[in-house]
């Protein structure tokens, strides 16, 4: 076996499995060779080929950290372009505060700082509403490119009133490219 760089292993990776005269997708995502990325990589890979696609968010906020304001904010940085699609959420233990509590997804760009984005949800998550019980977000009634998310904006949760006994809350966001 010979002493072979990165580059060649993955160049020979590539002649090894594509054949363009055949009528299978070897790239098809269950034929896909198990591969990760360091992060510091994300600007040598190319997105081109995940048109269609989706990809799932799962953000949690464990326990009794979840009754906690300063627990929440941003979770995603966009690595290329996509689009925001859905948004759910579930959580194990209602909010007591005598006030509404509630969490909305919002889109960030350039500096903004969590809370001055723009809100993806018509309204945000009920936070009292019934524990492990599945709410599914209603986009909000705006221009669909709020919706796009271009290189480097991120999103954020925006925590709306006191989170008091709030436990165990998991938001689900849907992203498309």
């Amino acid at each position: 076996m010979t002493n072979q760089s990165f580059d060649d292993k993955v160049t020979g990776i590539s002649q090894d499995n594509y054949n363009e005269n055949s009528g299978i997708n070897q790239f098809a995502l269950t034929q896909t060779p198990y591969h990760v990325h360091n992060g510091l990589d994300t600007p040598n890979v190319s997105f081109l080929n995940i048109t269609n696609r989706s990809e799932v968010l799962h953000l949690i906020v464990p326990g009794t950290l979840a009754a906690t304001s300063g627990n929440y904010g941003v979770f995603f940085i966009a690595p290329y372009k996509c689009v925001f699609k859905a948004a759910t959420e579930v959580h194990s233990g209602l909010g007591t505060d005598s006030g509404a509590v509630t969490l909305n997804v919002e889109k960030l760009t350039g500096t903004a700082a969590t809370g001055g984005g723009t809100s993806l949800l018509a309204t945000g998550f009920n936070l009292k509403a019934t524990i492990n019980t599945v709410q599914k977000g209603t986009l909000k009634t705006i221009a669909n490119t709020n919706f796009n998310l271009a290189i480097g904006d991120r999103l954020g949760l925006v925590l709306t009133g006191t989170p008091t006994s709030v436990n165990h809350v998991v938001v689900m966001v849907t992203l498309s490219y």
